[in-house]
């Protein structure tokens, strides 16, 4: 009873997940970004196709997606660190498994930062700093990301920040490889786009 109880009090959080930033912005332009570039709603692809100020909004809007979703868990639980999260880790779910023929659904990446900035920001802080260091040298987004990703499992187990936090890590990075699944394969290829704002 108990867990359908907590299933049922995390469903808010998937939906604030789900909300998708990227493809309603480019809906005010009058574009429908799953079907331009990498067909992906998230600020990389938007910024592609709608410029830099449309993709930073998408990816502030997505990371307060999974701040939000942690901060408000946080607070109606009196800081009970379980709940607030698999409050992110909801966030998370809502924005790379989209309710089907609903809404479009992303890879996760922005969402996730913003779970780990109020879960761990020493972790998403060198998660950030890994992935600076592997954007300059490669100059794409996704192998940036995924190196990133990779860190963030190790740093919060290095950091002993808890079996929930720890769990929400790992289980976040595993979904970001595989929503990027065709990003390996393309730069495995040879064939994965560099980003530029030019």
């Amino acid at each position: 009873m108990a867990l359908l109880f907590t299933i049922l009090a995390l469903i808010p959080f998937y939906l604030l997940g789900a909300f998708p930033s990227g493809y309603l912005i480019a809906k005010r332009h009058n574009v429908d970004i799953t079907k331009l570039g990498s067909g992906n709603i998230g600020a990389t692809n938007v910024t592609r196709i709608l410029g830099k100020k449309a993709g930073l909004i998408t990816l502030l809007l997505d990371i307060s997606k999974g701040f939000l979703a942690t901060i408000i868990a946080y607070f109606i639980t009196s800081g009970d660190p379980n709940f607030t999260a698999f409050a992110g880790l909801a966030s998370i779910l809502g924005h790379t498994i989209s309710i089907p023929k609903k809404l479009p659904a992303g890879k996760g990446v922005a969402t996730t930062a913003g779970v780990f900035l109020f879960l761990s920001p020493l972790s998403l802080l060198i998660a950030l700093l890994v992935f600076a260091l592997f954007f300059a040298w490669q100059k794409i987004v996704s192998l940036a990301s995924l190196t990133a990703t990779f860190t963030l499992p190790l740093t919060t187990i290095l950091s002993n920040q808890g079996s929930s936090v720890i769990f929400v890590s790992i289980f976040a990075s595993l979904m970001i490889f595989f929503k990027h699944r065709q990003n390996i394969e393309r730069y495995i290829k040879g064939k994965e786009k560099k980003f530029s704002l030019k």
